[in-house]
């Protein structure tokens, strides 16, 4: 997937290039491009984990009306397409709760590459992957955000600056594995949409450390353990 949005980017690139060129008018070439990277998307992620996704078809879709409206095959106008875009996405959610079997949570197994040690308040995977291992004396806050990607992040070793911390994870098609500190009390809130979420930590519940883990995951999967 990396390697398809850096072609994208390279080849949108060169077509404003050639717009400011006057070589081409990008504005109505444009208009035929956005749609079928819609679709293209949409089938890579189908065949990629050769199983329907909601997302996937709603990519689909989405490409497919705009690009056949484009080409003239259909006339629709936005407002149009809004008036059955959402009864249309609850019965493909409803045909999917009601036919699809319960899907297993896939283990995600930690690296065993070495992890870079730093200590960030922030890490951030786009369609890249993160492996760290963070080294903090006074802990308080970090965050860590992947989308259609995966990271890892061990927290382990860090030591909190008050007895309450917090670690804050969204996941966007993406798969995140956290390692959290032990003898620490933990309390997990979040609420995954169309994601897995699996949480193997224990905590101590008599500990005066207090670390708070909230989490967004959207069509991912997030595992924590210690």
């Amino acid at each position: 997937m990396r390697r398809i949005f850096a072609s994208i980017l390279i080849a949108i690139g060169v077509l404003i290039i050639l717009s400011n060129l006057n070589i081409i008018s990008v504005e109505s070439l444009m208009n035929y491009l956005w749609p079928t990277l819609l679709i293209l998307i949409g089938l890579y992620n189908l065949v990629r984990d050769r199983r329907i996704q909601i997302f996937s078809v709603i990519l689909i879709a989405i490409g497919t009306i705009y690009l056949l409206n484009e080409f003239e095959i259909i006339r629709v106008t936005f407002r149009q397409v809004m008036m059955y875009f959402w009864p249309g996405l609850l019965i493909i959610i409803g045909l999917n709760l009601l036919f699809s079997r319960p899907r297993k949570v896939r283990p995600i197994e930690p690296s065993t590459k070495p992890k870079h040690s730093s200590n960030q308040r922030e890490y951030n995977a786009f369609l890249n992957s993160v492996n760290e291992q963070v080294n903090n004396a006074s802990f308080e806050y970090c965050s860590v955000n992947s989308v259609m990607a995966s990271a890892e992040v061990d927290f382990s070793q860090i030591e909190f600056k008050n007895d309450i911390a917090s670690i804050e994870i969204n996941s966007i098609l993406a798969s995140v594995l956290v390692k959290l500190p032990s003898g620490v009390r933990i309390n997990l809130s979040g609420s995954p949409i169309l994601g897995d979420i699996s949480d193997k930590s224990m905590g101590d519940p008599s500990s005066n450390k207090v670390l708070n883990v909230n989490f967004t995951c959207i069509l991912g999967s997030i595992e924590i353990y210690q």
